[in-house]
């Protein structure tokens, strides 16, 4: 994931701009598209929150 992300009610996160664009092709298209059946309970932005999230500095990646 990429930010910024942000969260529905059901706890799921998402990529803001990923959102963005199913709104916007919902919108354009009258309906949503089958790929999009995932994050059918999103309406609007106003139906997510942006999260603040922090890089883990603990995380060492994939050393080997």
């Amino acid at each position: 994931m990429k930010e910024p992300v942000v969260a529905c009610e059901l706890g799921r996160m998402y990529n803001k701009e990923a959102i963005i664009e199913k709104l916007l092709n919902a919108k354009s298209e009258g309906t949503s598209g089958e790929r999009d059946y995932v994050a059918d309970h999103i309406r609007s932005l106003k139906d997510v929150i942006e999260l603040q999230l922090e890089q883990n500095p603990a995380f060492k990646g994939n050393e080997t």
